[in-house]
């Protein structure tokens, strides 16, 4: 069984999907952790920059391809810095990295039931998933969210930061932000945790 979670930053996705994944003893794959993990290696590798890496396109296969993707492993190390996250971003516009972590993803898919979250998993990954969800919040709450967990006190500075993101994956060329279809949508503006995992287990369930 495959459920997907897409939808735009601090709504949830991530808390919600690892706490279904362990309720179903499914595996929980969340596709923003491999485009951290591959701007962990290019920025190891002196590859800074998205020109960079548009431009090396050969020298990144090379090092790519030498690689270790376990996602376990992936896991243990820290990928939540900003320079990591912001590069991130930036590759997730190159198409053959795209590819290369679509496939990983496939393989792992294959062997196992998941629960995976990102932009693009009920559009691009798995159109044709069993269920798929929608996340959406307000902009000032999703901002509140990150400024508690990031210990950040400047709400006007992450709501601008929340909204720039928002277009960027909305407007993007490849795999743009969008609802998939037959996707059901969660605003999690007002909800708690436990209240939107008991609205996915009644669609996941029924």
């Amino acid at each position: 069984m495959i459920i997907t979670i897409d939808g735009y930053s601090a709504t949830g996705k991530s808390t919600l999907a690892k706490i279904l994944a362990k309720k179903l003893n499914y595996f929980h794959i969340n596709t923003g952790i491999f485009y951290r993990y591959i701007s962990y290696v290019l920025l190891n590798n002196n590859i800074n920059k998205i020109e960079n890496a548009q431009n090396q396109s050969k020298s990144i296969k090379d090092v790519l391809n030498k690689t270790n993707f376990d996602i376990n492993r992936i896991k243990t190390i820290n990928l939540k810095t900003n320079e990591i996250e912001l590069f991130g971003s930036q590759i997730a516009k190159i198409d053959f990295i795209r590819k290369l972590i679509n496939e990983i993803i496939f393989k792992i898919a294959k062997e196992s039931s998941i629960v995976i979250e990102g932009r693009d998993t009920g559009t691009v990954l798995f159109p044709n998933a069993d269920v798929k969800f929608f996340f959406i919040a307000d902009a000032k709450i999703r901002a509140e969210r990150l400024a508690k967990e990031r210990n950040i006190d400047n709400i006007p500075l992450l709501i601008d930061k929340i909204k720039k993101r928002d277009f960027e994956d909305i407007n993007r060329e490849i795999a743009p932000l969008i609802k998939p279809n037959n996707a059901i949508l969660i605003d999690t503006s007002h909800i708690t945790v436990n209240e939107t995992l008991k609205e996915l287990e009644k669609y996941v369930y029924k």
